[in-house]
């Protein structure tokens, strides 16, 4: 299972931010820019636990 974030910002986000966002586990999928304005969609993995069936 994905969870996913979108940050906004008026410019590029610079390797540093990309950097913690990856120290976060956080995976760049795409960048949009609409009226100026960047979308960095980002995802992540979740691990879930898996329960048993008794």
């Amino acid at each position: 299972m994905y969870k996913y974030k979108i940050l906004q910002a008026d410019a590029l986000i610079n390797e540093e931010q990309l950097n913690k966002e990856a120290a976060n586990g956080w995976r760049l999928v795409t960048i949009v820019n609409k009226d100026n304005i960047f979308y960095f969609y980002f995802e992540k993995e979740e691990k879930v636990g898996l329960k048993s069936i008794n």
